[in-house]
């Protein structure tokens, strides 16, 4: 689907807010205010700088496309009054609203007027208090969805697009907001790590689920992945059920060609690309392989034997967690096989290539491996078939590990702002 590696998401039209970001730009620069764009600032869940606010930012188009609805939660009943900055459009017009408070939602909200109907336009929102506290500024798009003439909508930073493959799985005449976030929803899982921003996504007409899946996909920049192994992100999404709100793991399809993760939704939500405490391969290529012999990625992304009968052998990269972490955990792994004419053992090997647990199960408990002694391990599997023609698979397998407690909830790397 994509020629380039470590290319951004683009749009399928050109019609969304490239342009508008350009003139914005300009505006800024020719107006003395020059744009401090950093793609990812980072920023802790206990930031020192009391001067800074940091709420979870929410955007809800109107369903006529003329306003959208501002709201700002996780910072508390401020003493003084609260204020939304937003400009839209081209030229960066912006004008400042009081967000008033409710008690029962525990949020701040405000309404926003001034939007073109059937237009997309890309705007940018700011907070502040009479006290002197201040939010980033930062971006973010309202789109309209026309069924007729687009199959998906694209962030203006080209890193999230969703794609609906049947026309009728959005209404016609819906306007779509995508806010990257100040601040996640909700505490990020122990061990976890968000890797560039959190993004939010919002229909009119109280829309959450849509009648057919989209495809949700987020790129991501190497540059920021740090010690992360690639096999260690996934995409989640935020459950706000107020019984159990959580992160919950979609077990998303990476493409480490494109630097993208991609996974079917039907929710309209908040959606975080994180590196977690587990590493896993799909085997979408063999970039996770150190080698392999009489063995071959088939078009289902499954592990075959290249002939038959006979014996095939392969051999994942060395899974190193970032130092230091507490233990290794568990494999998992799926396989099929046809006893007795064919079989998939796996094996758990040191970084230097000797065994250190043969022919383990799914499921496998990992704690007997000391990780001061062993801090990087690889798996190996053995395909055999007797039969011509007929060979077992290797689905997926995947190493999850404890991480080292820290000093910090977690850490988020925001968005481009803007100040």
């Amino acid at each position: 689907m994509y020629s380039q590696p470590h290319t951004p998401i683009v749009p399928y039209s050109q019609r969304i807010v490239w342009r508008y970001r350009a003139l914005l730009l300009l505006f800024c620069l020719l107006s003395g205010s020059l744009p401090r764009a950093s793609m990812h600032h980072q920023a802790s869940a206990a930031s020192p700088d009391s001067a800074t606010l940091s709420p979870f930012l929410d955007i809800v188009p109107a369903s006529d496309g003329k306003g959208i609805v501002v709201s700002a939660r996780g910072i508390g009943a401020a003493e003084t009054n609260l204020f939304a900055t937003v400009g839209i459009g081209p030229g960066g017009k912006k004008n400042s609203y009081t967000m008033s408070y409710d008690d029962t939602v525990e949020s701040y909200a405000t309404f926003v007027a001034g939007f073109d109907s059937g237009n997309d336009i890309a705007g940018t929102v700011s907070l502040s208090t009479t006290q002197g506290l201040s939010s980033p500024t930062i971006w973010f798009d309202r789109l309209h969805v026309d069924t007729d003439a687009e199959s998906a909508f694209v962030s203006s930073d080209g890193l999230l697009r969703m794609t609906w493959i049947s026309a009728d799985a959005l209404p016609d005449d819906t306007y779509v907001a995508i806010t990257p976030g100040l601040a996640p929803p909700g505490p990020i899982p122990a061990g976890h790590q968000v890797i560039g921003s959190v993004y939010t996504v919002r229909a009119s007409g109280s829309l959450v689920n849509t009648s057919k899946p989209l495809l949700l996909e987020l790129a991501y920049d190497p540059t920021i992945l740090a010690d992360s192994d690639s096999r260690t992100l996934d995409l989640f999404t935020w459950d706000a059920n107020p019984d159990n709100p959580r992160w919950v793991r979609m077990n998303a399809r990476l493409d480490d060609q494109n630097r993208l993760l991609s996974v079917s939704t039907s929710r309209l939500a908040s959606y975080a690309l994180m590196a977690t405490p587990s590493w896993r391969d799909t085997f979408e290529s063999s970039s996770g392989l150190e080698a392999r012999n009489n063995v071959a990625i088939n078009f289902d992304g499954e592990l075959t034997l290249t002939s038959t009968p006979g014996t095939g052998m392969a051999v994942s990269q060395v899974i190193t967690p970032p130092a230091p972490f507490e233990r290794w955990e568990t494999l998992n792994f799926t396989a099929e096989s046809t006893p007795p004419d064919s079989s998939v053992t796996v094996d758990i090997l040191d970084a230097q290539g000797n065994v250190l647990l043969a022919d383990v199960a799914d499921g496998t408990a990992l704690q007997s491996i000391d990780p001061v002694q062993n801090p990087a391990i690889m798996l190996r599997g053995t395909l055999t078939s007797t039969q011509e023609d007929a060979t077992p698979t290797l689905n997926t397998w995947q190493i999850a590990w404890t991480a080292a407690p820290t000093s910090t909830t977690h850490t988020v790397y925001l968005p481009a702002v803007m100040r």
